[in-house]
């Protein structure tokens, strides 16, 4: 059950069961959430990863599509639960590992989101501290090129 106010959406069963009638979603919508989510500088730094260390492209290439696929499948089979169940997968969890075996997926998702966080704050870290030297660098040049080339007072 959402509480709808104009565009803003509350959603108000969190890890709830969630009615028939409210479930909505296909598989291209997951597609677009995902791959918008994953489309960012830290995970194509981290594919390149495979590069720089010294693997042939064509090898780093395999080794992430394979990589992908192994780990897609289980994600996929675990996501097809929820529709049928009504619950969220960390939820689900609990049924496949029991209550105290889904602490550590539960944990393993923190430490990702956590990780996650902390490679985007340092890219924008990165991308400031770039941008900055840049400008500071092009107004010393400016400002030593103006007194250099001003005529002797």
């Amino acid at each position: 059950m959402a509480t709808e106010t104009g565009n803003f959406v509350v959603e108000r069963h969190s890890i709830d069961y969630i009615p028939e009638s409210e479930r909505h979603g296909s598989p291209l919508s997951l597609f677009t959430l995902w791959f918008s989510a994953n489309m960012q500088i830290t995970t194509v730094v981290t594919g390149a990863l495979a590069v720089v260390l010294g693997l042939p492209l064509i090898w780093a290439l395999v080794a992430i599509v394979v990589g992908n696929i192994l780990g897609g499948i289980f994600m996929a089979l675990h996501s097809a639960q929820g529709p049928t169940l009504g619950i969220p997968q960390m939820i689900q969890s609990r049924a496949q590992f029991g209550f105290y075996g889904a602490i550590l997926p539960l944990v393993l998702v923190i430490l990702i989101i956590l990780g996650i966080i902390a490679a985007n704050v340092l890219n924008l870290y990165g991308i400031f501290l770039t941008t900055t030297t840049t400008i500071l660098r092009h107004s010393l040049v400016r400002h030593q090129s103006r007194r250099f080339l001003s005529p002797a007072s």
